[in-house]
């Protein structure tokens, strides 16, 4: 294939909240065909509704072929996968997708994007969260899940408490022919995928003013989502627990998320999470972190980063100098996850 052939973006303005979304046409069977435009956040008299899309970049090999604005262009096996399940076969759908919308041969776009990524995820009308293909037991999930889903439609179930959505869960699963341990088993496979071990989803979780849970073609609002645990009886691990904390539902005004998140916290919180897209990030000023923490005198938890395939770990107490000698090494392309779920 020609690379002269390839799709190139073309440059957006950067003096101002511009982005590109990308509009995934509508087909089915017939290859991913998408366009690319300009448009702008924070400009409610040019909004577009769009949604944004969360996922693992997983390997970066880029062997599978899109189309862009009549242009080929590779992209990676996840998101392709991602893109092949969120294509609607009746309607185009306008998404966000950082792999796509962002020039990542640009660096200087890319700083500029990063700036505006938190405003990006809060202003999309609701945020994918893609957990990657179904399997047999997560079919069981889902079902169980919609079934919750729909029988809540109509209803204040905005101010349910958790009594109150286990009455409509029995309730449900006495009217259906219900697979108590198959659910469980899908819904345990869907806690231990790796979208709830990146670090970069963080900021998006976060910002995300409503949003899907999806997984192959099926899917769910965060709402129900984030209270299934609860429902089905799982203790989900530390780090996924606070990733649903953070979803927007019952649980984010009342857990750790609604409180104090300065660093110490969020280190804490999230210490066995992963960094291996090259999404992951450096710290953007050590000085920064030590000023608005005040950490001048305190012993932090030491972060340790590997190139972009590295992992993060926190597991070790630095001083503050120490921690700022080492953040002055890294590259200060993009804002720190912590930082945005602090502000």
């Amino acid at each position: 294939m020609d690379v002269q052939q390839h799709f190139v973006h073309d440059p957006i303005d950067l003096g101002g909240p511009a982005f590109r979304l990308l509009r995934l046409l509508k087909g089915k069977g017939c290859g991913i065909h998408c366009e690319i435009f300009q448009a702008w956040v924070r400009q409610r008299e040019v909004a577009i509704s769009y949604e944004a899309l969360s996922y693992v970049w997983g390997s970066p090999e880029a062997k599978y072929v899109i189309n862009i604005n009549d242009r080929p262009f590779r992209i990676t096996k996840n998101l392709y996968e991602a893109l092949q399940h969120l294509q609607s076969p009746s309607q185009d759908r306008v998404i966000w997708v950082d792999a796509l919308c962002i020039d990542q041969a640009n660096k200087l776009e890319q700083g500029h994007q990063v700036e505006h990524m938190g405003d990006i995820y809060r202003e999309a009308a609701q945020v994918l969260y893609w957990l990657g293909p179904s399997t047999y037991w997560t079919k069981f999930c889902f079902d169980a899940l919609r079934a919750l889903q729909d029988n809540s439609r109509g209803r204040p179930c905005r101010a349910w408490t958790p009594e109150q959505w286990m009455d409509s869960w029995k309730s449900v699963s006495n009217k259906r022919n219900s697979h108590p341990a198959m659910e469980r088993k899908g819904l345990e496979q869907l806690m231990d995928r790796p979208w709830f071990k990146r670090i970069w989803i963080l900021q998006e979780v976060a910002n995300s003013q409503a949003a899907i849970v999806c997984c192959g073609k099926d899917s769910v609002s965060a709402r129900v989502f984030t209270i299934a645990p609860f429902l089905m009886g799982l203790e989900p691990k530390p780090h996924t627990q606070a990733v649903l904390d953070m979803m927007p539902g019952l649980l984010r005004k009342d857990s750790w998320f609604s409180g104090k998140r300065d660093l110490c916290t969020l280190l804490r919180t999230f210490r066995t999470s992963d960094a291996t897209d090259p999404r992951d990030f450096d710290i953007r000023s050590p000085r920064h972190f030590i000023r608005r923490h005040q950490l001048h005198s305190a012993k932090l938890h030491q972060r340790r980063t590997r190139g972009c395939r590295g992992r993060i770990r926190v597991p070790l107490p630095c001083q503050a100098a120490q921690l700022k000698a080492s953040y002055r090494a890294r590259s200060m392309q993009s804002h720190a996850i912590f930082h945005r779920c602090c502000s």
